[in-house]
């Protein structure tokens, strides 16, 4: 029996129980969970154990609490690394603090103080700061794991070619999704009459997530200003907060100056899970215009709900696109990517919608696609 301990630091919440879930779902497999008080427990099973080191992540605390609470925390879990030698410690998804030299810092504690040490890589670098130093930095800090667990091929093969590291250090597992609709069309009655206040003949144009800058919504609202057409009785929704003052002022400046007639709804504000439910159930289309990305839970998130998406072409999410129906298109957004986005509108039906959810089950269950990583996992504790 492999024991392992799941660190999530504040990668997404539903991928953390979903991995989890998917794990302990595995016969030879004891899982522990270190968990923090935003931790989605209540999703968790019930043979997923959980130990409450991270502590609050209240965003309100102040500068000398945030670092007695991380001094505490890698703490605890470097003490119980080394009372723990055969665990393995499985970092999914990004270090404690995001920093360069603090990334550095806990990534040389951690080969110092974690015998089976395992690091996902959901994107080679941060966003949006990719500069030389950063890639210095992860280049060292992508040796230091005794094995590395990323998406896609084309990841692997940035791992190799750019970062330098061994081929038998890394390991592909699709990315698995939590939860699947069963499209009720309940939720998208409530979700575009109660929550967005839209007509049977508007169509919903949905951008989801954490607004940044790589995900190229400025670039979205100018090509829509350009190409839609009032004929075309869109809504575009942007569901997700943007931590960004100048990119909330220049999108909103942008929005402002917006004169083809197409109506906006912005939540910017972190939206809870019941809610994003109907706003996707409610959306007809996902957009993801984005200037670069490696690879999304956001693409995986509109597949458990049979939205199809329009994104543009980088990275892997040429891959995963067509499987909704949607499309890929160029590496800009042009009059192509608003005539794809027209063209999907027209052709996607619910019908489609429910078989993108059974496919996308077929392929993405979490208990499925971990199944290759547990032996990986007894070939480092051997």
């Amino acid at each position: 029996m492999v024991r392992v301990y799941l660190l999530p630091h504040g990668f997404q919440q539903e991928y953390e129980v979903g991995f989890a879930n998917g794990l302990a779902a595995q016969s030879n497999c004891e899982v522990i969970m270190i968990a923090s008080d935003n931790t989605l427990v209540g999703r968790l099973a019930s043979s997923v154990k959980v130990m409450p080191l991270r502590g609050s992540q209240e965003s309100g605390r102040g500068f000398i609490a945030k670092v007695c609470n991380m001094a505490k925390y890698w703490f605890s879990y470097f003490g119980l690394a080394i009372k723990d030698r055969r665990a393995i410690f499985h970092f999914n998804g990004l270090f404690s603090m995001r920093g360069n030299l603090a990334v550095l810092l806990e990534s040389f504690l951690a080969r110092l103080f974690i015998r089976n040490w395992v690091l996902s890589v959901h994107n080679l670098l941060p966003h949006d700061s990719e500069g030389r130093l950063t890639r210095i930095i992860y280049g060292i800090v992508y040796r230091l794991p005794n094995l590395l667990v990323v998406h896609t091929k084309l990841m692997r093969q940035s791992l190799i070619g750019e970062f330098g590291v061994s081929p038998d250090k890394i390991v592909i597992i699709e990315h698995g999704i939590d939860l699947f609709s069963n499209l009720d069309p309940a939720d998208r009655d409530y979700g575009r009459k109660k929550i967005l206040g839209v007509g049977d003949d508007e169509r919903v144009v949905l951008s989801f997530g954490k607004v940044m800058r790589y995900k190229g919504l400025e670039e979205f609202i100018v090509a829509t200003d350009q190409f839609v057409r009032p004929t075309d009785q869109w809504v575009f929704v942007i569901a997700g907060v943007c931590a960004d003052s100048e990119l909330r002022e220049s999108i909103s400046s942008k929005l402002a100056k917006n004169n083809n007639g197409m109506k906006v709804i912005w939540f910017d504000r972190y939206i809870e899970h019941n809610e994003a439910s109907k706003l996707l159930a409610a959306s007809d289309v996902m957009v993801m215009p984005y200037r670069k990305i490696d690879q999304s839970g956001v693409i995986f998130t509109a597949l458990s709900y049979g939205v199809p998406v329009v994104a543009t072409n980088v990275g892997s999410l040429c891959e995963y696109a067509s499987l909704g129906g949607g499309c890929v298109v160029g590496q800009s957004v042009d009059e192509a990517f608003i005539g794809a986005i027209r063209d999907t509108l027209k052709e996607v039906t619910w019908s489609d919608r429910s078989k993108t959810v059974e496919r996308a089950r077929t392929y993405f269950e979490w208990c499925a696609v971990l199944k290759p990583l547990v032996s990986s996992y007894e070939g480092i504790v051997e």
